[in-house]
């Protein structure tokens, strides 16, 4: 909210794999709000679209990564 206590930023997260993006412009005043953190340990990949977790890649439309885990099942 700004001082007017009018909502200059909101995400409605529907999708239960992160799929949906953030509305950068709720006002519709053109001044853009990027927010590219996604669940925790991720970045929104603006190139790729998808969800960047430092040596693999998750694709938010099926809740799934695009590559094992590189430590295999060591990581639980």
């Amino acid at each position: 909210m700004d001082q007017t206590n009018t909502i200059v930023w909101r995400w409605e997260n529907t999708h239960a794999f992160g799929a949906n993006l953030p509305d950068e412009d709720l006002d519709g005043n053109a001044q853009l709000f990027e927010y590219n953190l996604r669940f925790p340990g991720q970045y929104f990949d603006k190139e790729t679209n998808l969800h960047y977790n430092y040596f693999r890649y998750y694709e938010p439309e099926t809740g799934r990564y695009l590559s094992p885990d590189p430590i295999g099942l060591a990581g639980g």
